[in-house]
């Protein structure tokens, strides 16, 4: 659908307009006067008035109804009718007058630029860039031909060379220079033509009355977005011909969304310890780093299909329950070694209480996707961070057992931190987990 929109909007503005339908003064093609405005029918059939005789108390209730939806009818019609006056002689103000007062509210908040840090986001935020994030990679792909999920770039036009074409729409793709700088015009093209496209679409979306609050964005904002989205196509561009390279860059991607999401995770847990401090009175924020969060695989990594497999293998009894095994995705959670159980509990309570606090539109969304979240308890190798952490935040046995052997630097001054006010050996958790290991309340 979204292909379909970028190439009908891409050439829209050349279009004479006597071939839309319409004359240059903007009225009907064939008319030379403008489109009568609506008129309030202020005549009605005597027969649909009801007859003044003896009517029960809810007869009298509908004809008081029927009577009101008349006289709203007619104020609609006048409405429609002075928003048609006001058209020929002002767009734009009849543009503002149809948006919904949902839109209104938002549009008087400032706009988004993209200035806070990611994890300083509220959730309208953070899904407003993944929107736009994912309308300005799509409609990229559309306009230069690269459908989703090819990693095949064209290569730079050279003089001569015929443009490329869509073969069943005739759609004349934009083909960027990869070999020039993003400041090249031909890759400024590609980017001024998707930001003009993504603003218009996200804007006739919010301008619906059936659309959930899309907060205002500055175009700067979606440049910049852009911009570095065409960047990291280019990158790949210069390394799909190497495979040193394919792999180099596979590598760093990777590890740029791992630390993305544990960015992510602690933002989260962050403001679940503002909760936690509210309800119980203790502030276990000084815990948290970023370096303390588990990453989470789920994508089959290049060097083992059989992946999922294996990761389904090593829950005991797991694979029994499975009906159909493509019917969900696994997330395999792979949690720092050195990590006590202690603060692992206190991270997943935080999360409940996240979540817990989170609209029920938003719990419910989240819930939709079908991930089976799988602990790799095989991991001991993976090296402890680079901060000395609280003692509460150690594993005693890994530490004793690996971690004085196999990262003795590394662990020379662990278990000489302290710990942090309230959160000693003489923590009482609020939670704890029942005969099923689930997380819950104590009472």
């Amino acid at each position: 659908m979204r292909r379909l929109y970028v190439e009908k909007h891409a050439h829209l503005a050349n279009i004479d307009p006597r071939l839309r339908g319409q004359t240059s003064n903007g009225r009907p093609s064939g008319s030379s006067n403008p489109v009568p405005a609506p008129r309030a029918d202020s005549s009605r059939s005597p027969a649909l008035t009801p007859p003044p005789v003896s009517l029960t108390e809810n007869e009298r209730r509908i004809t008081s109804l029927e009577n009101r939806i008349e006289e709203l009818q007619r104020q609609v019609e006048a409405r429609v009718a002075s928003l048609g006056d006001n058209t020929t002689g002002n767009t734009t103000g009849a543009q503002k007058s149809r948006r919904s007062l949902k839109r209104k509210r938002v549009e008087d908040k400032p706009p988004c630029t993209g200035d806070k840090k990611p994890a300083e986001w509220n959730y309208a935020e953070s899904q407003l860039a993944k929107r736009l994030s994912n309308a300005i990679g799509e409609t990229m792909r559309d306009l230069m031909g690269v459908p989703k999920g090819s990693e095949k770039w064209p290569d730079p036009l050279k003089p001569g060379d015929e443009p490329r074409r869509n073969k069943d729409t005739d759609f004349v793709y934009l083909t960027p220079a990869f070999n020039r700088e993003v400041t090249d015009p031909v890759n400024e093209s590609i980017i001024a033509r998707t930001i003009q496209l993504v603003e218009k679409e996200e804007n006739d979306a919010a301008n619906l009355h059936n659309t959930p609050e899309r907060p205002p964005f500055s175009t700067e904002w979606l440049r910049r977005m852009t911009v570095v989205k065409f960047q990291g196509w280019r990158t790949q561009w210069k390394a799909q011909d190497d495979e040193d390279a394919r792999a180099r860059l596979a590598k760093n991607e990777h590890t740029t969304h791992m630390q993305n999401r544990r960015v992510q995770k602690l933002a989260i847990r962050a403001e679940g310890a503002i909760l936690f401090q509210v309800e119980y009175g203790i502030d276990p924020s000084d815990l948290l780093e970023e370096e303390c969060m588990s990453d989470e695989i789920g994508t089959a990594p290049d060097n083992d299909p059989d992946w999922k497999e294996n990761l389904i293998d090593s829950c005991p009894g797991f694979r029994e329950k499975i009906k159909d095994i493509n019917s969900f995705e696994c997330l395999e959670v792979i949690t720092p070694a050195w990590r006590s159980e202690r603060l692992t509990d206190l991270l997943h309570w935080l999360d409940h209480l996240y979540w817990e606090n989170k609209a029920a539109s938003h719990k419910k969304k989240r819930g939709r996707a079908r991930k089976v979240r799988i602990d790799n308890h095989k991991v001991h190798l993976a090296p402890p961070p680079s901060y000395i952490p609280y003692d509460f935040a150690i594993n005693a046995s890994w530490l004793a057992n690996f971690g004085r052997r196999d990262f003795p630097d590394e662990t020379r001054d662990w278990m000489t931190r302290g710990n942090i006010q309230d959160f000693g050996d003489s923590y009482n958790a609020p939670y704890c987990r029942d005969d099923k290991g689930v997380l819950k309340k104590r009472v």
